[in-house]
């Protein structure tokens, strides 16, 4: 749908500074320099439970077994993003 669309590019542009409409085809299809999965948490306290799981943004104060303390390096370079 356009809405979808409108929002993908929204948040590419916003993760990344550029928006897709600015890169031609080539460049839209080429594979990225970083690897990304991405998950949609739904239900009763989702938000809470995946941030739980995550821990807080600075990975050095992240509680051992978490995902930002095992892979996370910085604040900026922590593993992950939630919103």
């Amino acid at each position: 749908s356009l809405f979808i669309d409108s929002q993908f590019d929204n948040i590419v542009k916003f993760m990344s500074g550029r928006s897709p409409s600015e890169c031609d085809e080539a460049t839209r299809r080429e594979p990225g320099s970083e690897k990304c999965i991405a998950l949609v948490y739904e239900g009763s306290e989702a938000v809470r439970k995946i941030r739980d799981v995550l821990g807080p943004t600075d990975p050095s104060k992240a509680p051992p077994g978490s995902i930002r303390r095992e892979f996370g390096q910085t604040v900026m370079i922590n593993a992950a993003h939630a919103s």
